[in-house]
């Protein structure tokens, strides 16, 4: 009796250790990084890219397809900032990475309308970049990718490649159809951007091979990438868009400013881009749109501001209308 007594309790040990000995169980991957709409850092695709290939799209099906794209639109981002400083090689392989991961979710039946155009602008621009000049790096401000407002693909064909640095910098105003909201969600200013590339590309006069802006703003600050800094813009006409950067902000500006959030964004940017243009803040090389062209744009109350902003530094003793006439190269293309 006393023996089997003493080998029941051994056995209840033996159990209890064993308990105690085995591994707790594996917690589960945390879901893909939350990432937000400004610049991506090479650590956050790591981190994606990690996610994708660990188990986390096992145990979060629904993030998957998102977190693929979010890969992909951030490899195409960084090959086109990246381009001039990396290898040829290096470039081609992130516009091939980049281009594979959108075929994937083009690919994907599970994948939505709005992931599916997505992914299609941003296959698009993957390969139209092939053998094309990469943009310098645009701006030390963040930007929107041309895939978050859904671009169409530029047509090569129907653009000029930009030949060395710029020189002057036009402000614009979009003077929607109908009134912008100044606190409206993200689609309603990706709509207006739509509406302005699908006007360049389809309707003016000539057609061009792209939206012609190479910046815009949107009510609440942000700042959207137009056309590529690769491409002579397609902004202010004729031999003024020679060596010329187009800023559009959204909206009409005939009577009122924009928000001071826009305000805001538009001075630091034209600011980012004449520091690393070399670009001086006065009125031969500052300009709003319609002192090249006959129009209204940027409107009377924002050029006001344009002249406030260039007034800062000693005044031009050449005049817009020399600025007009001044050129060193055809437009050919828009």
């Amino acid at each position: 009796m006393r023996r089997r007594l003493w080998i029941a309790l051994s056995l209840v040990l033996l159990l209890a250790a064993c308990k105690a000995a085995s591994p707790a169980p594996a917690a589960p991957p945390a879901p893909p990084p939350a990432l937000g709409t400004g610049p991506l850092s090479w650590d956050e695709l790591g981190q994606v890219e990690a996610w994708l290939q660990g188990s986390g799209p096992s145990h979060y099906p629904d993030r998957r397809i998102e977190a693929e794209l979010v890969l992909a639109e951030g490899r195409l981002r960084f090959a086109k900032q990246d381009g001039p400083s990396v290898p040829a090689s290096t470039l081609s392989r992130r516009l091939s990475s980049a281009e594979s991961g959108f075929r994937r979710v083009l690919a994907d039946p599970e994948s939505s309308s709005l992931q599916r155009h997505r992914a299609r602008a941003g296959a698009d621009e993957a390969k139209s970049l092939r053998g094309q000049p990469v943009a310098r790096a645009a701006t030390g401000m963040p930007i929107r990718a041309r895939s978050a407002w859904g671009a169409r693909a530029a047509v090569p064909a129907l653009l000029t490649a930009q030949q060395g640095g710029f020189r002057r910098l036009t402000v614009h105003h979009s003077a929607p159809p109908s009134s912008l909201p100044a606190n409206a969600g993200d689609g309603v200013y990706a709509d207006e951007i739509r509406r302005i590339q699908r006007y360049h590309m389809e309707e003016a006069s000539p057609r061009c091979g792209d939206i012609g802006y190479h910046f815009l703003i949107d009510p609440r600050g942000n700042v959207y990438e137009g056309r590529s800094l690769s491409w002579q813009g397609a902004h202010a006409g004729g031999s003024n868009n020679v060596d010329n950067i187009g800023v559009c902000v959204l909206g009409d500006f005939r009577t009122s400013l924009p928000t001071p959030m826009a305000l805001k964004s538009l001075e630091a940017l034209l600011e980012d881009l004449r520091k690393r243009h070399g670009i001086p803040r006065d009125s031969q090389h500052i300009f709003g749109h319609l002192e090249l062209k006959e129009t209204a744009c940027p409107g009377s109350a924002l050029m006001s501001w344009v002249q406030r902003y260039r007034s800062r530094s000693p005044a031009s003793t050449v005049t817009a209308q020399a600025a007009k006439a001044s050129t060193t190269r055809p437009s050919a293309k828009q």
